[in-house]
């Protein structure tokens, strides 16, 4: 997270959402420099998020989640 609320691209993505998936966790938001990463994942929906503003947003309520597509699950 930068200081002016971006989210930034992290380093771990696919053993994270792998491990999240395992918990019973169906959708899981990530920067959208690591969404290209995340969906290579099934079995959970991956959603893509610039700043934490718009995570707020889509948690209240106030703002449709971005879904992104996947063409072929990897794991």
């Amino acid at each position: 997270l930068s200081l002016d609320g971006k989210l930034k691209k992290v380093s771990g993505v696919l053993p994270i959402v792998m491990e999240a998936r395992e918990r019973g966790m169906q959708r899981f938001i990530l920067p959208k420099g690591n969404v290209s990463e995340g969906i290579l994942i099934s079995g959970i929906e991956i959603l893509g998020a610039e700043s934490l503003k718009e995570v707020c947003e889509y948690l209240n309520g106030e703002k449709e989640p971005m879904i992104e597509k996947k063409t072929e699950d990897f794991f």
